[in-house]
C-alpha cells in the first residue's frame, strides 16, 4: 500500500510541475499527510 500511495504522490507532483510550483508543494504536503494516515 505504501508504494501505491507514493506512486500517486509522485504522479501528482510530476503532473503539477509544469503548472505551478506552489501547487506542487501544497499537493505534496496534502498527500504526505494522507499517506501517513493510511499507513
Amino acid at each position: 500500500m505504501k508504494n501505491y500511495y507514493q506512486h500517486i504522490v509522485t504522479f501528482f507532483i510530476e503532473e503539477s510541475v509544469e503548472k505551478n510550483s506552489n501547487t506542487i508543494k501544497e499537493l505534496k504536503e496534502i498527500f504526505q499527510n494522507k499517506v501517513k494516515v493510511f499507513i
